[in-house]
């Protein structure tokens, strides 16, 4: 939470105590920006000549029993996790134990996602109810969607502005737009989908 200037003088005194040969060091961001900035070069894995890399990337997630580490690559674009969370979250069958934290998150992580797809697709890439011309374009491939995608579509924007931020909400809502959103950007790009996928 500092200002852009200040931000890149402090992660590159990381980086420069990243070339140190100390005991250990610890850094964690909630940034995936400055992550992906202070790994860049990296590898958390063994190098061409076999020889281990000093570095390991784990990310923090919680579910309902707590938080967990995961293990991730450091070569994941923040659009590419984004994405992919989405699309993990989509395939579930059922939004029955979502915690009061997904409740917020995944709508944020869904708005993030649509916002840099249209940014391929339409010069104007808010994901809002004054910009659905362009949601509908980059969604549907034109302004003329069926009447069921319109509806599908407004309560997507709905879902990923509104109710981040609203308090009420339902788990089964979000699941629903998590999966029109993923199958929407299928339709209308598999190879970016499948990119992003795999």
């Amino acid at each position: 939470s500092i200002d852009d200037v200040n931000k890149i003088y402090v992660l590159e005194l990381i980086k420069k105590m990243l070339e140190l040969k100390t005991p250990q060091i610890f850094i964690f961001t909630h940034v995936w920006d400055d992550f992906c900035n202070i790994c860049y070069g990296k590898k958390d894995a063994k190098d061409k000549k076999g020889t281990e890399t000093p570095y390991r990337f784990y990310e923090v997630k919680k579910n309902i029993n707590g938080s967990y580490l995961v293990k991730i690559k450091t070569n994941e674009t923040p659009y590419m996790h984004d994405f992919k969370e989405i699309y993990e979250f989509s395939k579930l069958n059922n939004a029955d134990e979502l915690d009061g934290c997904e409740m917020y998150h995944y709508p944020n992580v869904m708005r993030k996602v649509l916002e840099e797809f249209m940014k391929f697709k339409v010069k104007k890439s808010n994901p809002t109810l004054d910009n659905i011309p362009n949601v509908k374009i980059a969604l549907c491939g034109t302004v003329n969607c069926s009447s069921k995608d319109d509806m599908q579509i407004s309560t997507l924007l709905d879902t990923c502005n509104i109710l981040s931020h609203k308090s009420r909400r339902t788990p089964e809502q979000i699941l629903k737009s998590a999966k029109y959103l993923m199958r929407k950007i299928k339709e209308s790009d598999i190879n970016h989908f499948s990119a992003m996928t795999n």
